[in-house]
């Protein structure tokens, strides 16, 4: 299925409204006390994707057009991770379809346990080495190195597996 190319997904984050606006009206601080600062925005994270698996993209993308998603990037490939990617986007919610590039790929045997699903969170960071140290220092476990990502304009990334969360990904604003 051939799609007209769509500009490379750029930091969204100067897209979003200021978290300390956010903070104001915190429901999560009790009367008299401080903010949670973990439910209350005020963390160097923010959410930029999902990332959903998929066997094969084409039909994934078809099905998400019919529900009324709109392209925000054409699928390209990614040889680092051997995988195709495709961004679609529907009321503010990006999704990041992924599928193998062939059965070598490491993404083939998540398709095998997982089949077409959800199956990662990525958050936008503007600093990927300090925020991958606290993580990893917090129970995470890095399952790759921070490396190009060519669907998002060659800034790092770097997946986590969490024992409590399953899998996250790390985007460099």
């Amino acid at each position: 299925m051939e799609h007209t190319a769509q500009p490379t997904i750029k930091d969204t984050a100067a897209d979003r409204t200021s978290s300390a606006a956010s903070q104001a009206n915190c429901p999560f601080a009790p009367k008299g006390q401080a903010k949670n600062a973990a439910l209350c925005g005020d963390t160097p994270l923010s959410v930029h994707h999902i990332g959903y698996l998929v066997r094969n993209i084409d039909a994934a993308l078809s099905a998400f057009l019919q529900l009324g998603y709109t392209i925000r990037q054409d699928t390209v490939p990614d040889p680092i991770r051997g995988i195709h990617i495709c961004f679609v986007e529907k009321d503010g919610y990006l999704i990041e379809l992924v599928s193998p590039l062939d059965s070598s790929s490491l993404v083939s045997g998540l398709l095998k346990k997982y089949k077409n699903s959800p199956y990662h969170i990525c958050y936008e960071t503007n600093d990927l080495d300090k925020e991958l140290a606290r993580l990893t220092a917090q129970s995470y476990t890095a399952i790759d190195a921070p490396t190009p990502a060519p669907a998002l304009g060659n800034r790092r990334v770097v997946f986590l597996m969490s024992p409590f969360l399953g899998m996250i990904e790390l985007l460099e604003a």
